[in-house]
């Protein structure tokens, strides 16, 4: 069960990468209001991200999915066992802070829940993230 956890989670992780990486490259992300993907206050988007932050985040995603693939063992022996569950520890605790979110515009206690990202916020990355950080915490105390 751990591995078939791992590895879902680790799909999802590369999953979100390549999204990133075809982001970065094409800046793809929209700044709208009506953005899906960008948290929004009212018809203002409260960010864009450069190109930069971007790739770091796609790199971010790629090394989570690949930190998984690691602590159960087909990676080979990078790293010792005791870092993956550390490190799968603390993710699991980001990805749980990110589903409680800031109070304000994203996470379960949000304040503004009627735009675009609210919404697909609610419906699937509020709980993409507790289903990650359950598989995170388990494959790190396998």
């Amino acid at each position: 069960m751990p591995t078939l956890l791992g590895f879902s989670a680790a799909a999802i992780f590369f999953i979100a990468a390549a999204l990133h990486f075809y982001w970065a490259v094409t800046h793809g992300a929209k700044s709208s209001a009506e953005s899906k993907f960008l948290p929004s206050s009212g018809n203002q988007s409260v960010f864009r991200p450069s190109r930069l932050l971007t790739f770091l985040v796609a790199l971010m995603f790629l090394g989570c999915g690949l930190l998984l693939i690691g602590k159960l063992g087909y990676i080979g022996s990078l790293i010792a066992e005791n870092v993956y569950q550390i490190a799968l520890e603390l993710l699991a605790v980001l990805l749980l802070l990110r589903a409680v979110g800031d109070f304000r515009l994203i996470g379960m206690f949000k304040k503004n829940k009627n735009t675009a990202f609210a919404r697909m916020d609610t419906k699937l990355y509020i709980p993409l993230c507790i289903g990650l950080a359950v598989c995170c915490t388990v494959v790190a105390w396998h």
